[in-house]
């Protein structure tokens, strides 16, 4: 995940980033003062947008109601750097009024880590909120902040927890309580009541999200049932439409346009066909997993728990990038991997809640609660 810091834009409590570079803190820290430590304290701006022509600066008309999101030069990358066109209308916050705007929360809660991604468009904070020992399998808790300024969405505030003895990270966001989503607008700052109501929703989501991890790991589930969580994870491919040329020959449309329809055929079978093998292999990784946790803590055994950490070590901790060509730490925090174990985790709630249908829920169907 290296290149994926912005500069050495990372600060943590204690230990350094996956990549082993930024800084190391020790103490309680508030955001401001994190976010100013390790550098997030750069500012972007609303720029209009011009076409440079022979004879002068013109407005895009294909723009016409946008902007461009700018970053300010910085002394590792001292360039002005577009990072995303947004409507006219977008609220941009910068981050150190991000920082001083959820300062309540870091002061309840000290701050773990803080970092900057990309050229530094997108920022994240993880706030330690404590520990809790589910049937003897120690979780640490965390708060995750995720903004990004590229006009979609606004600040995410979720609740995460890693289980110590794995190193598995799991983020618990299953309903409109369980993540917060403080929108881009020009008066969020102003919103009377603010820091309460996002304290007060914060500590509710941990309470909720608790009770759903004792279920799950109260939950006993069949071998069939565990199956039904790692295809749940890892669903099959659609199939491409099959070749078929309306009976229509090479004489009759030609015999390069006929060539060239069954060999781009061919290719999407053989395409369906690698992605087919590696949803297989991704489940049978989980099953073995699954199977090796079973042994090794009898406590969450053939738990829906148990099946859950087994999705999660493998979406942490496999090699490669996916699709998505995201790092692997990256994935699993922001990209595929973590789709991954958030379809688990719902099929594996509705599990414990009773549930047969469970396996028609879609990837991405949770809804946030607005603040």
């Amino acid at each position: 995940m290296a290149h994926e810091i912005f500069g050495s834009r990372f600060y943590g409590y204690r230990q350094a980033a996956w990549h082993g570079l930024g800084t190391v803190f020790e103490g309680h820290k508030t955001l401001t003062q994190a976010f100013t430590e390790a550098g997030l304290d750069y500012e972007f701006a609303k720029c209009p947008i011009k076409v440079l022509t022979p004879w002068g600066e013109v407005d895009s008309q294909e723009n016409a109601g946008k902007v461009a999101i700018v970053r300010q030069p910085v002394a590792d990358d001292p360039v002005a750097r577009q990072v995303a066109v947004v409507s006219s209308d977008y609220g941009l916050m910068q981050n150190m009024e991000i920082a001083r705007l959820l300062d309540p929360l870091s002061q309840e809660w000290g701050v773990e880590t803080v970092g900057a991604l990309g050229r530094g468009e997108r920022i994240f904070a993880t706030l330690r909120v404590g520990s809790e020992e589910i049937k003897g399998d120690e979780v640490q808790e965390f708060f995750l902040l995720n903004e990004n300024k590229d006009g979609t969405g606004g600040i995410n505030l979720t609740y995460t927890t890693v289980r110590v003895v794995c190193a598995n990270t799991l983020r618990i966001a299953l309903s409109q309580e369980d993540v917060v989503n403080i929108q881009h607008t020009t008066d969020v700052a102003d919103k009377l009541g603010f820091e309460a109501s996002v304290l007060g929703a914060m500590k509710k989501i941990r309470s909720s999200a608790l009770e759903t991890i004792r279920k799950l790991a109260e939950t006993t589930i069949t071998d069939k049932q565990a199956e039904e969580v790692f295809a749940a994870a890892f669903p099959m491919p659609k199939k491409p439409r099959a070749f078929r040329f309306h009976g229509a020959t090479p004489d009759a449309v030609g015999e390069a346009l006929f060539v060239a329809e069954r060999n781009r055929a061919e290719g999407a079978e053989a395409g369906y066909k690698w992605q087919v093998s590696r949803v297989e292999e991704f489940r049978n990784g989980a099953k073995s997993l699954y199977i090796k946790l079973n042994d090794e803590f009898p406590q969450i055994a053939r738990t829906a728990w148990g099946a859950v950490n087994a999705i999660s070590e493998l979406a942490d901790h496999r090699t490669g990038r996916d699709a998505d060509g995201k790092s692997k730490a990256m994935s699993a925090t922001f990209g595929a991997r973590s789709e991954e174990k958030d379809r688990a985790l719902r099929f594996a709630v509705d599990l414990s809640l009773g549930k047969t249908d469970g396996a028609k829920v879609p990837a991405r169907s949770r809804r946030k609660a607005t603040v």
